[in-house]
C-alpha cells in the first residue's frame, strides 16, 4: 500500500476528506503532518506526524519521509509550495514524489507583478499591477504583498498617501486598482505529461479573509479557452487555481494564479475534477491520460463550520523525559550532542544567552563531554515521535543550590511544551534550590517560570535572578 502525506493539514478536514474520497480504490494510505503538534487534524482519525519546519530541512524531511514510508506528498499551503519544488528536483530518484509544478514555474505564478507582466505582455486582460501607487490613476487601490506567500494582509484603500503609510512593514508591496464585478475561481488540473488541462468555474459568493464561504459554478467558452492558454503558457502541472474578476460587460480581467489546490477547489471535485486521482495515477504511469467527464449541471457549494468530535485515544502528544550520561550509548549520545549545538547557535537563543557568539561543534563537544560525566550536572532530554524536542540541564553551584537552563528546538517553539517539560523536572528535584537567570527581554521564558512558582529575587545588567523553593 502506498502511503501519501498531506502537509500543513491543521484545519483542513474537507481537504483530507476530500482526497480520501477521491483516492479510493487506489490502495493509498493517508497520513497527516503539521508542524503544530496541537494541530486539529491530529484528531482526524488518519495517522499524524510532527514535521519540522520546512525552511532548510531538505535532508531531515527526506528522512523523516522515508522512516515513513511515504510515496507520494501533496503540499497544501503557500509558503511552502517553493520548498517542496526543490526537494522535488533533489530526491526525484528516492521514490518519493510530490505533486507539484517546478521552482521556476511556482516563483513565476505566486510573483503578482512577474504575473501581470507575463500576461499582459501576452496580450491576456491582467489587471493593472504597479509597484508605485503613483503609477495608478484609480482613486480605490488594493495594497498586496508581492510574493503571495506572504503573511501580510491585503489592504484596502481610498487615499495615495494612506496607502504609501500603510505599506511601510511591507517587505515588497504591489498595488493594483479596486475593480466593481463578479470575482471568480477557476480551479483546474495540468496533466503531468503536458497534453492535458481539464477546469471547472466558480463564482466567489461569499468571501471572508479572503476564502470562499459559498461559491457556485458556471460555465463560459471564453474564460475557459482563456484559461487554458494562460495555463499552458505558465507551464504548471497538478492542481492550479486562478482568479480573476468579471466586468460589467463580462470580461475577465486576470488577478492572481495559486499553483495549489485552493480552499473552495472541492466544487471542482464535485463536478468531477479529479484531480488527486489523476495526479497519483500520472506519477504512477507516465503512459496514463487522465479524462475530465462533468458530472452534473452546475452546484452551489456552502462551506460550513462545524465542530468535529473524534476519539482522542493516545493522539494527544507526550513528551518522554530521559536523563542523559556517560552511560546513553553513543550513538544516541552523538544524536542528542549535535541537536543541542544546532539549537545553542540558532539566533533566537543566541540572543537571549549568557554568551551570545556561536560556539565550534569542538567547543561544544569538549562542554557536552563534561557536562555528561559530571555528578554536578544533570542533563535531561525530552521527545516526541522521535523528535527530540527540549533539553534542559541543571548545574550544581553550592551545597544544594542549582541553576537551571532550558533550550528548545526551534521547531517547537510556541506550542507551550517547554512549560510541561520544565515543571517535569522542577517537580522531580523539588527538594534544591533552583535559579534561573533569564534575558530580561525574554518575557515568554519569565511569564513561562513564573507559572511554575519561581519567585524574583533581583537583577543583574541584562538578567532576572528567579528562584524556585519548594
Amino acid at each position: 500500500m502506498n502511503r501519501i502525506l498531506i502537509t500543513s493539514s491543521s484545519t483542513k478536514h474537507s481537504l483530507v476528506k476530500s482526497v480520501d474520497k477521491n483516492l479510493k480504490g487506489l490502495d493509498m494510505e493517508i497520513v497527516l503532518g503539521d508542524t503544530n503538534p496541537y494541530a486539529p487534524s491530529k484528531y482526524y482519525g488518519y495517522e499524524f506526524i510532527i514535521m519540522p519546519k520546512v525552511p532548510n530541512k531538505l535532508e531531515r524531511i527526506y528522512k523523516l519521509l522515508k522512516t515513513k514510508n511515504i510515496s507520494f506528498v501533496i503540499p497544501t499551503r503557500e509558503e511552502e509550495l517553493v520548498f517542496w519544488s526543490q526537494f522535488n528536483k533533489t530526491y526525484k530518484k528516492s521514490g518519493i514524489k510530490v505533486i507539484i509544478s517546478g521552482e521556476k514555474e511556482i516563483k513565476a505564478a505566486q510573483n503578482k507583478f512577474s504575473l501581470f507582466e507575463i500576461l499582459s505582455s501576452n496580450g491576456f486582460n491582467a489587471i493593472p499591477t504597479s509597484k508605485d501607487v503613483k503609477q495608478l490613476n484609480n482613486k480605490k487601490f488594493i495594497v498586496k504583498e508581492e510574493v503571495s506567500n506572504s503573511p501580510n494582509k491585503t489592504i484596502f484603500s481610498t487615499d495615495k498617501s494612506f496607502t504609501e503609510s500603510m505599506v511601510k512593514k511591507y517587505k515588497s508591496p504591489i498595488f493594483q486598482p479596486i475593480m466593481n464585478g463578479v470575482e471568480v475561481s477557476i480551479d483546474a488540473y495540468c496533466s503531468f505529461n503536458c497534453e492535458n488541462i481539464y477546469l471547472v468555474c466558480r463564482e466567489r459568493r461569499f468571501i471572508k479573509d479572503g476564502e470562499s464561504f459559498l461559491t457556485k459554478t458556471f460555465r463560459s467558452k471564453t474564460i475557459e479557452n482563456e484559461a487554458i492558454q494562460i495555463l499552458k503558457l505558465l507551464n504548471l502541472k497538478g492542481p492550479v487555481m486562478l482568479q480573476g474578476i468579471i466586468d460589467k460587460n463580462q470580461t475577465i480581467h486576470w488577478m492572481e494564479c495559486n499553483p495549489r489546490f485552493g480552499g473552495a477547489s472541492n466544487a471542482g471535485i464535485s463536478m468531477g475534477l479529479n484531480v488527486w486521482r489523476w495526479s497519483i495515477k500520472e506519477l504512477i504511469d507516465d503512459q496514463y491520460k487522465p479524462v475530465f467527464n462533468r458530472k452534473r449541471s452546475e452546484i452551489v457549494q456552502a462551506k460550513s463550520i462545524n465542530d468535529h468530535v473524534f476519539n482522542v485515544d493516545d493522539r494527544y502528544m507526550k513528551l518522554e523525559k530521559k536523563l542523559v550520561s556517560s552511560s546513553t550509548s553513543k550513538s544516541e549520545l552523538g544524536k542528542i550532542s549535535h541537536e543541542i549545538w544546532e539549537w545553542r547557535n540558532d539566533k533566537i537563543s543566541r540572543k537571549f544567552s549568557k554568551n551570545t557568539e556561536e560556539i565550534t561543534f569542538e567547543t561544544h563537544e569538549e562542554w557536552f563531554n563534561n557536562i555528561i560525566s559530571s555528578k554536578n550536572h544533570k542533563l535531561y532530554i525530552f521527545s516526541s515521535e522521535d523528535e527530540y524536542v527540549t533539553v534542559i540541564r541543571l548545574d550544581k553551584i553550592k551545597n544544594n543550590i542549582y541553576e537551571i537552563n532550558i533550550n528548545t528546538n526551534p521547531d517547537f517553539r510556541g506550542y507551550g511544551l517547554s512549560g510541561d517539560a520544565l515543571s517535569e523536572v522542577v517537580n522531580e528535584n523539588s527538594d534544591k534550590i533552583i535559579r534561573a537567570f533569564i534575558h530580561k527581554t525574554n518575557l515568554k521564558s519569565i511569564s513561562l517560570f513564573k507559572k511554575i512558582d519561581f519567585k524574583w529575587t533581583r537583577d543583574n545588567t541584562k538578567f532576572k535572578v528567579f528562584e524556585y523553593k519548594k
